[in-house]
């Protein structure tokens, strides 16, 4: 997706507030995740102790300060998934940004399982097109509509495969079709993380979401 420097410039310095995170129950879903996925979680997010606001402050880069622009946000030494959860979920960035963001993961996904000579259904790729033509306002909500029945199809009848790369890799295509940029990149992720590693994912993807919006 193109976009100036000026636009690269307002997306770097939009500024993530403290209590938006407060409001978006931050401190409370971390928790409330650790306490679901149990100790492997917390390790693997480099969570050791956020009961109390003071220590999650600290964890989350806010110590010091009540707000951090959106590069500061991305330079955190946080795991990435609390970067993602957070720009996903703020609503600072445009919807179609995040939608195309999250279409990169898929494809970049797809694109993995293809190398590793797994299946990957020809369809896909026109019904993630269908997906980028109406974030750029190209198509409507009904052909968006019409692709993610599909994709629902597919996905159905992937699961009578028994095979966990093909059932992901429609479960990551049925997911990147939702209307809501943050359930779709949830979704996403869901699927990819039951069949490789997500940190190495996350990393990634980190990197490719700087490079979107480097300046250089």
């Amino acid at each position: 997706m193109k976009m100036t420097k000026n636009q690269k410039k307002a997306i770097l310095e939009a500024k993530v507030k403290y209590k938006d995170l407060v409001a978006m129950k931050a401190r409370e879903t971390l928790i409330e995740t650790m306490n679901s996925l149990g100790k492997e979680y917390a390790l693997a997010m480099g969570v050791n102790d956020i009961k109390t606001e003071k220590k999650f402050r600290e964890w989350a880069g806010y110590a010091k300060k009540d707000e951090l622009t959106i590069q500061e946000l991305l330079n955190l030494k946080v795991h990435p998934h609390f970067t993602f959860w957070v720009l996903y979920n703020s609503r600072l960035l445009p919807d179609n940004l995040l939608h195309h963001w999250t279409l990169q993961f898929c494809q970049d996904f797809l694109g993995d399982l293809s190398k590793s000579n797994a299946f990957v259904d020809y369809r896909f790729d026109m019904l993630l097109e269908a997906k980028r033509r109406y974030i750029k306002n190209a198509s409507s909500l009904g052909n968006l509509n019409h692709a993610f029945r599909k994709s629902l199809e597919i996905l159905m009848d992937s699961v009578i495969s028994q095979d966990d790369k093909i059932i992901a890799s429609a479960q990551a295509v049925n997911s990147a079709l939702f209307a809501d940029p943050a359930a779709a990149f949830k979704g996403v992720f869901e699927a990819i993380k039951s069949v490789s590693s997500v940190k190495k994912e996350y990393v990634r993807q980190l990197n490719y979401v700087k490079n979107e919006l480097s300046q250089s």
